[in-house]
C-alpha cells in the first residue's frame, strides 16, 4: 500500500511540473497566451481609434516586435490570417491594414516541442485610416 502511495504522489508532482512549465512562459510571455488574451493586451497599447501613423510608431518604437508592414487593402473577413494573398472577389475588413511579428514560440502542448508557432498582429483601419479592429495570427511550422 506504502508503494502505491509513493507512485501516486511521483505521478502527481510530475504532471504539477509538466503543469507549471507549460503555465509559467504563458504568463510571463503574452503571445502564448490565448488569443482574446493577446487581443486585449494589444488593444491595451494600440486603442480602436488610434491613427495609422501612431500605430506605425508604436510598433517600430518597441524591441520585441518586428517592424511594420503596411498594406494597402483590408483584411479578408472568411480567412483573417492570410492578408497577402491578392483576391478581389473575397470580402474584407477595412481599407488597409498594418502587420508586425510578434515572434515564435514553442509550447508542451503543440507536439512536444516539434512544433514553433509564429504569432503575428494585423490592425485594421477604415478609408480615414483609423483602427477599427485588430486580429491575431497563429501559424505553425515544424
Amino acid at each position: 500500500m506504502k508503494v502505491m502511495k509513493r507512485i501516486m504522489v511521483i505521478v502527481l508532482l510530475l504532471l504539477a511540473v509538466i503543469l507549471l512549465v507549460d503555465l509559467i512562459p504563458r504568463i510571463i510571455n503574452p503571445i502564448q497566451r490565448p488569443d482574446n488574451m493577446l487581443k486585449n493586451y494589444i488593444l491595451k497599447i494600440t486603442p480602436l481609434g488610434t491613427s495609422l501613423d501612431d500605430i506605425v510608431d508604436i510598433i517600430n518604437s518597441r524591441d520585441d516586435w518586428g517592424s511594420a508592414n503596411l498594406l494597402n487593402y483590408g483584411l479578408y473577413k472568411e480567412n483573417p490570417g492570410e492578408p497577402y494573398m491578392e483576391d478581389r472577389e473575397r470580402p474584407r475588413i477595412g481599407e488597409r491594414t498594418v502587420s508586425t511579428s510578434m515572434g515564435t514560440y514553442k509550447s508542451l502542448r503543440d507536439v512536444f516541442f516539434l512544433m514553433e508557432i509564429h504569432v503575428a498582429i494585423i490592425w485594421v483601419f477604415d478609408a480615414n485610416d483609423i483602427l477599427i479592429d485588430v486580429h491575431i495570427w497563429r501559424v505553425g511550422r515544424i
